[in-house]
């Protein structure tokens, strides 16, 4: 993806992206398996997940595993998503973590590894330097010089990993570009977090202070660096949640260790552990399970039955029928899923482009959405890029107003529930 053969927007931008190696995995495993392998290879990912995040405590016990719920239900708003590239980077914090704990300084050697993996898989590797700087404190307060200097150096060869990229330093760019760029006005899954989960963040991060600072300021001090990091993530977009209450979890279990290790073996936490799993296995038995099989082996409910629907009965008429000229002006939220579909077509914008520059200082999207609500100067816009031909959701405003008016350049070919067709008009 050096070049951007995908949309036709901005068609010379080059995306200094972190994807290269998650677009391989899923690619291969779909390849492989198709949807039931993702469902899978998410299945494995999440356990190896818990049990590392289990080994790096292994005296917790039990408490492990009401943690990693609570971590599962806090940041449920981008898990239940499925296997997209957040999941990895939740893994990867939770390696890193157990890496860094490791008296064993071989063990550490692997954290370049880590990180060489981690930037080419996904954009929030940067978080992971939230934890080697809280390290590195840590043990300056010790005063441990000599474990000092082996997590410093490291921290810097990881930090020279993450270059190792098909863009090097470009992709520090991408970065602060989604930290400039606003964001939370413009999609869904960066918008903050609602007022409930923000009174939640408020509360754990003020008491997780004070215990800090009243426990024992000199030697524990050092813990307010990643709660400020960690509840800022999760202040600035509901899809850091997840990482915001692992955050959290590392925290407590560094405050807290004598007092979490004689919760292990209560009688009414074992009791407990019990009936949680119960109604999980049942609940997830009951519900989930059927519904993932059901959307990975029928494309018809795939289509209309999961996130959003998709237009998969418009996308076999394209098929059929060739419809002539490359470029087609489409919505978002269908960029990527046509993309796959229809491979010999670019399309207008996609999820890759919100934070990327334009000549007009405008975010992609807030273009895009002036033409599909068919704002003044809309058929302007659409001359100017090149468009070909339109497949937009029924029922929006652009669909309306090409009705309404029956537009002499635009003429309507296909429609179904989900979709309508246009095709621009030979000028006389």
């Amino acid at each position: 993806m050096t070049t951007n053969r995908l949309t036709y927007f901005l068609p010379s931008y080059l995306w200094p992206n972190s994807y290269t190696l998650y677009q391989i995995i899923v690619s291969a495993f779909y390849k492989f398996g198709g949807l039931t392998s993702l469902t899978l290879l998410y299945s494995f990912l999440a356990v190896c997940t818990f049990l590392i995040f289990d080994a790096t405590y292994p005296k917790f016990n039990k408490i492990n595993y009401f943690s990693f719920l609570f971590v599962v239900l806090f940041g449920w708003s981008v898990f239940r998503f499925g296997l997209r590239a957040q999941i990895f980077s939740f893994a990867f914090l939770i390696l890193l973590n157990y890496l860094i704990k490791r008296d064993n300084f071989k063990a550490k050697l692997f954290i370049p590894a880590l990180f060489l993996l981690w930037v080419n898989i996904h954009g929030a590797f940067v978080v992971g330097f939230i934890l080697l700087g809280t390290e590195l404190v840590r043990l300056l307060v010790k005063k441990d010089y000599d474990k000092f200097r082996s997590v410093l150096l490291i921290s810097t060869i990881s930090l020279g990993a993450t270059l190792i990229n098909p863009y090097g330093i470009k992709i520090y760019e991408e970065v602060l570009r989604h930290a400039e760029v606003p964001m939370k006005s413009l999609i869904a899954e960066w918008v903050e977090p609602t007022i409930l989960f923000k009174l939640a963040i408020t509360l754990f991060a003020t008491t997780l202070g004070f215990i800090i600072l009243h426990k024992d300021a000199k030697k524990k001090a050092y813990l307010l660096l990643p709660l400020l990091a960690f509840s800022y993530l999760g202040y600035s977009a509901r899809r850091n949640l997840g990482l915001t209450s692992i955050g959290y979890i590392f925290i407590v279990y560094e405050l807290m260790v004598p007092f979490i290790g004689k919760l292990k073996d209560n009688a009414y936490l074992s009791k407990a552990y019990i009936l949680l799993t119960f109604l999980i296995l049942v609940y997830f038995s009951v519900s989930k399970v059927p519904t993932a099989v059901s959307l990975d082996i029928d494309w018809v409910k795939y289509c209309n039955n999961g996130m959003l629907p998709y237009p998969y009965k418009a996308v076999e008429y394209i098929k059929r029928e060739a419809i002539p000229g490359e470029n087609v002006f489409s919505s978002y939220e269908w960029g990527g899923f046509l993309e796959w579909q229809l491979p010999e077509y670019k399309f207008f914008v996609d999820g890759r482009t919100p934070a990327w520059p334009t000549p007009e200082g405008k975010s992609p999207y807030t273009v895009y959405l002036e033409i599909i609500q068919a704002q003044p100067g809309y058929e302007g816009q659409l001359e100017l890029y090149g468009t070909d031909w339109m497949l937009v959701p029924a029922g929006t405003y652009l669909d309306i107003e090409l009705n309404r008016e029956k537009k002499a350049v635009w003429k309507e070919v296909y429609r179904d529930e989900i979709s309508a067709i246009y095709l621009k008009q030979a000028s006389k």
